[in-house]
């Protein structure tokens, strides 16, 4: 498979054409009405905002902001290890008390760092895949409808750095998160 070169210049030769089929089938007056309905619109764009308009708009000023900024809360916890003194630091559960309204958000990062180099340029399939497939009871279909059913949606991302100070070497992860309205 290949990209198509003339694809963009079709798209648009197909797409004059329509705009120029649907102006020629509008009814006497029509055509020039809209006309002069844009162009109206586009003076009145143009204008400058009358003072009073533009007091509306809210303004933040220096003086407005704290001095100090705000500690948030949070917590650490280790995962994965009957031994909590053997939890590595990849085996961390913080959590950040936040007011949010009733909605819960989770983020898990992966440490994919003994992942080949090799294989890095797949991570954004599977990242894709996580949240795009079905499962051996659900299609894909229905895994959509009911992960926007019952979330406020799921998404999957991997990253691949530079780690700093190193030739060559990177770092990979994978996030997943989402959100859930929760009682």
């Amino acid at each position: 498979m290949a990209p198509d070169q003339n694809m963009a210049s079709e798209l648009a030769k197909q797409e004059a054409e329509n705009v120029r089929a649907a102006t020629d089938s509008l009814p006497a007056g029509e055509k020039e009405r809209l006309a002069a309905e844009a162009e109206a619109l586009r003076a009145r764009q143009l204008e400058p905002d009358s003072p009073e308009n533009l007091a509306t708009i809210p303004r933040l000023e220096v003086a407005d902001m704290e001095k100090q900024s705000k500690f948030v809360p949070w917590e650490t916890r280790q995962l994965g290890s009957s031994d909590p003194g053997a939890a590595s630091d990849s085996e961390r559960l913080i959590t950040v008390a936040q007011p949010t309204n009733g909605i819960t958000y989770a983020g898990l990062v992966f440490d994919l760092g003994e992942v080949p180099v090799r294989l890095l340029p797949a991570l954004r399939v599977l990242s894709r895949c996580l949240t795009t497939l079905g499962t051996s009871k659900m299609s894909e279909i229905e895994m959509q409808h009911r992960i926007g059913a019952e979330t406020g949606g799921v998404s999957a991302s991997a990253s691949v750095s530079a780690v700093p100070g190193s030739r060559g070497q990177v770092h990979a992860k994978l996030t997943v998160s989402g959100s859930v309205l929760h009682d």
